[in-house]
């Protein structure tokens, strides 16, 4: 609640399943002025493996209290899973997640909402890979977001021939995406990519190739063109738990797990 950084005597809770399947994938977001947003995945259908929901609730006060009732923002009946959010100091709040829609792969869905999470539209799938029926798994997707309406999701996808790393765009807020996505990478990604965007259009991706390589990726020109795949570590070995921060001035961090002789950081 200030700089001393003291927190609350009791915690609050937030949401609950009502199955016996817990709250898992539970992430957070939060702007200058107060506004407080949580998204998470539970199964409130009572059946196991049936009805996994993203739910969403906000507080405008820094957290102090919260909305009576969560709010659904995917698509009943579907299987929907490892929600990321992203928000801005504008109101506007971007979820993603994969989800099973009714088959055995998976694919990528968004939602959005302008008005400080109060209402929602409804989950588009953002994941077209060009009619490439080879396809069979796009998961665990990052988002980064910036205040003048730009949203970029990434994603690790696979068929039976390829990994790589995938990668769509929003410029107006969520509401309209590219209608085939872009491959930044192809090879043997191990990792979920990160992502990390600024205001005058620099977009950045880190991966994990093939456990061992950090590659490093960025755009100028808000995602449009790629530059040189580069290597960033020098260590041999195992590496994972990649992580990415950058600012609007050019500066770049990227921290990861390292397991070259001992687990290092």
């Amino acid at each position: 609640s200030s700089s001393n950084a003291a927190f609350q005597p009791s915690d609050i809770f937030l949401g609950r399943s009502i199955s016996t399947v817990p709250v898992t994938d539970v992430n957070i977001c939060n702007t200058l002025d107060g506004h407080v947003y949580v998204v998470w995945h539970s199964d409130d259908s009572g059946v196991i493996g049936q009805g996994y929901e993203i739910y969403f609730d906000y507080s405008t006060d820094f957290g102090a209290t919260w909305q009576a009732i969560n709010i659904m923002i995917s698509d009943d009946l579907l299987d929907n899973f490892d929600p990321q959010i992203s928000c801005t100091e504008n109101g506007n709040i971007y979820v993603v997640w994969q989800t099973n829609a009714g088959t055995a792969d998976t694919e990528i869905r968004f939602n959005h909402s302008s008005d400080y999470g109060v209402t929602w539209s409804t989950p588009q799938a953002i994941g077209d890979e060009g009619g490439n029926i080879l396809v069979m798994d796009s998961i665990h997707p990052q988002i980064s977001s910036t205040e003048d309406g730009h949203v970029y999701v990434t994603w690790p996808g696979a068929d039976p021939l390829n990994s790589y790393v995938s990668l769509n765009y929003s410029t107006d807020y969520g509401n309209t995406w590219l209608p085939e996505v872009s491959r930044i990478w192809f090879g043997l990604s191990d990792d979920t990519p990160q992502i990390c965007s600024t205001e005058n259009g620099y977009v950045y991706v880190v991966w994990n190739e093939g456990g061992v390589s950090v590659m490093f990726n960025k755009s100028s020109d808000y995602g449009l063109m790629w530059g040189t795949d580069t290597l960033i570590n020098e260590a041999m070995g195992f590496v994972g738990n990649i992580s990415m921060s950058c600012t609007e001035n050019g500066y770049v961090y990227v921290t990861w797990r390292s397991e070259e002789h001992t687990s290092e950081l």
